[in-house]
């Protein structure tokens, strides 16, 4: 066996006697993972070995009295309580053998199974193989159904076969993500009478989008209590390719953080800084590179500022991710890997334009733990990290120098 580096703590999977497997691997302390019932125990194990008093007298701070984690011991006995009761089948309807992509959803019910002092069996259907004609047997005994979350259209015949069957038994079934279009979208086919009811994500020329539905629910709650209190997220109307609602559709934009109304916040921010006074020296010429999903917005902007601004270009990159996946359209998940691969050889000033979005709060670094530095020697630019907002993004592009002149009038 090699040797591991000198460490202070090791955590670790062993077999042999603690003391002995640290003198032999030159760890000064080595708490072992033991097997557990669930995850939940190993806090309480980890504990007993005494890793907390470790860990503080490591770092040198005061070590008080043990703490009896006496809410954490209840959950863990209610859920041995649960566990020992009939178990409540659940059916998990997705399209996706590797488990592993549901592991957060199985917890979850999991979990809710102990708070309701019940033992859940998460029952996995794999909606490729379900037809009307084996739907009954692949759901009987079922007390729930869940319909999972997917990309694209691979076994979404199946979950419409699982919501239609669920929804005639009178079984409760929920959705999540893609499940939940699919939920709305068996709704609008067999009970409302759109039989080519879809979401724009599978079918992007539907006459019956069922984005719409929220739109309208929106409406009723204007109408009903003087706030919408749903919107949809920016994503949606990107993905349908529909215009983003003007800034009063958003209110008091009381869903920013939800991805809700961002687009539309950074519009009117960005005009309305082009429309205060600007003294404007010399010409400036630059790149930009944004995500997928905003570069429509983004170009449009940057064509603005030229009408006002001649003496200003700036060239939009909109850039695929890769790294992550080509669904991924969001700017803050854009790598400097891909910036380089797409823009080598392609851009047209010397500066390149970077929001502050896609670094982490290092505020110097990709996700790719790539650096601004490293980029621009790669790409042979100067590097401008672009703030987050609408109008300190107009700020700092409408920075230059030689000459005044002045804005173009509408």
């Amino acid at each position: 066996m090699a040797l591991l580096p000198l460490a202070n703590i090791s955590v670790a999977r062993i077999r042999h006697p603690a003391e002995r497997f640290a003198l032999h691997q030159r760890i000064r302390a080595v708490v072992q993972s033991i097997d557990a019932p669930t995850i939940y125990e190993v806090p309480i194990l980890m504990q007993s070995q005494g890793l907390d008093v470790t860990i503080l007298k490591k770092m040198g701070l005061p070590v008080g009295d043990t703490p009896g984690l006496g809410p954490w011991r209840a959950f863990l006995e209610r859920r041995h309580k649960a566990e020992e009761t009939a178990p409540l089948h659940i059916a998990l309807v997705g399209k996706y053998d590797l488990q592993d992509a549901y592991k957060s959803i199985r917890e979850a019910l999991s979990q809710a199974g102990t708070y309701n002092d019940r033992k859940v069996s998460v029952d996995f259907v794999n909606s490729e193989k379900l037809t009307d004609e084996n739907v009954a047997e692949a759901l009987k005994g079922m007390a729930g159904v869940l319909i999972g979350p997917g990309f694209g259209e691979r076994g979404v015949a199946g979950k419409f076969v699982a919501i239609k069957y669920a929804r005639t038994h009178d079984i409760p079934t929920f959705g999540i993500c893609l499940g939940m279009q699919c939920i709305a979208i068996e709704f609008a086919r067999n009970v409302l009478g759109y039989a080519d009811a879809n979401s724009r994500e599978m079918d992007e020329k539907t006459p019956h989008n069922v984005i719409d539905i929220m739109e309208e629910f929106g409406d009723e709650c204007k109408r009903r209590h003087g706030k919408r209190i749903i919107y949809p997220s920016d994503e949606w109307y990107l993905k349908a390719g529909r215009p983003i609602p003007e800034p009063e559709f958003y209110e008091d934009y009381d869903q920013l953080e939800n991805g809700v109304g961002m687009m539309s916040l950074f519009r009117e921010e960005f005009l309305a800084e082009l429309e205060k006074p600007h003294r404007i020296y010399g010409t400036k010429k630059m790149d930009v590179v944004t995500g997928t999903m905003a570069a429509p917005l983004i170009t449009e902007m940057m064509d603005e500022l030229r009408r006002q601004y001649p003496m200003i270009e700036v060239k939009v990159h909109p850039i695929k991710n890769n790294f992550f996946g080509g669904n991924v359209g969001v700017a803050g998940l854009v790598t400097a890997t891909d910036i380089i691969a797409q823009c080598e050889g392609r851009l047209s000033s010397g500066t390149l334009g970077v929001p502050a979005v896609m670094l982490r709060e290092e505020k110097d670094t990709f996700l790719d733990d790539m650096t601004i530095e490293q980029l621009g020697q790669r790409l042979g630019v100067k590097v401008e990290v672009l703030p987050t907002s609408g109008g300190d993004e107009a700020k700092a592009l409408l920075r230059s120098g030689l000459h005044i002149a002045r804005r173009r009038r509408p």
